[in-house]
């Protein structure tokens, strides 16, 4: 997916420089977009209080308020904002105090074009990749919405398989298993740094995500041994973080459908709350006798 342009605001107190910036600048080519552009700093803080600006273009010794100001403050209102600067070679000491406030890069005048073009090379990169981690971070909330879905028994079958099919998530697995950690006696920095190592999209066959409590739920995927995997993948990570004896996995039976998750799963979570009951520190649901609670697999709609 392409990056959305950069919308571009450029300040010089000389109005020849900014028209030049504005009509001779290849802008486009950087995916970058000029909407608006001004002789005072002022009038650029008057434009970001009502506009989206994602680069600012400014000199940085101009009369009444300075450029230096104009970057403090902007930074201090979008902390997000990327600024090139422009300063005469004679006043390069001010560039280096524009560092202090976030600046990317710099220009000297006369300004040379293709320096300024590796200015703006660099801000794109700079976008580009912190769009791409927004969207990644997107798409996991978004993966996450499904997943609840998916153990809560919500939603119809055609809107959750166009769901998935959005978020990459394959329903057509000839087998899928339930395995729920149980972490809530985990310190706060050992939950959170075990959630990191298995949070995300789905790896090593398998996808994990957070069920709104203290617990990670997994959803292996993919022919036989899956209870083996999750006890192998999951009980090597806890043991190498020295935190083994303070969880618990519960890891229902294997399931020929999608259709089959959330009960499965409900299982999972009334075996947690029977835990005392269980030694050790995994629990097959399916070895301990329990009333049938998967179904025949019934076609899809």
């Amino acid at each position: 997916m392409e990056a959305d342009s950069l919308k571009v605001f450029v300040v010089d107190d000389d109005a020849a420089i900014v028209e030049w910036l504005v009509r001779n600048v290849e802008w486009e080519v950087y995916d970058c977009e000029v909407v608006g552009s001004a002789t005072e700093a002022a009038a650029a803080l008057r434009y970001m209080e009502g506009h989206p600006v994602d680069l600012l273009l400014t000199d940085v010794c101009m009369p009444g308020m300075s450029g230096l100001e104009l970057i403090k403050r902007a930074k201090e209102g979008y902390p997000q904002l990327y600024v090139i600067v422009i300063s005469a070679f004679d006043k390069f000491e001010y560039v280096k105090e524009a560092f202090q406030y976030g600046i990317i890069d710099y220009c000297l005048k006369p300004i040379d074009v293709n320096e300024l073009y590796g200015c703006l090379k660099s801000a794109e990169a700079a976008y580009s990749e912190r769009q791409m981690r927004q969207r990644n971070q997107d798409m996991l909330v978004f993966r996450n919405s499904i997943f609840q879905r998916l153990i809560n028994g919500e939603g119809s079958a055609a809107r959750l398989e166009e769901q998935c099919s959005l978020a990459d998530i394959d329903l057509d697995q000839p087998l899928f298993q339930v395995a729920l950690l149980d972490m809530r006696r985990l310190e706060q920095n050992d939950y959170i740094r075990v959630a990191n190592r298995f949070a995300g999209k789905g790896r090593e066959g398998y996808y994990c995500f957070f069920n709104g409590r203290m617990d990670l739920v997994f959803l292996f995927w993919g022919g036989e041994g899956c209870d083996s995997r999750a006890e192998r993948g999951i009980g090597e990570i806890l043991r190498l973080e020295g935190i083994w004896d303070a969880t618990a996995l519960y890891i229902g039976r294997p399931l020929k459908s999608y259709r089959q998750i959330a009960e499965s799963y409900q299982v999972c979570c009334d075996f947690q709350t029977a835990g005392p009951l269980f030694p050790g520190h995994v629990v097959r649901t399916g070895q301990y006798p329990c009333e049938k609670y998967l179904e025949a697999p019934k076609d899809r709609a």
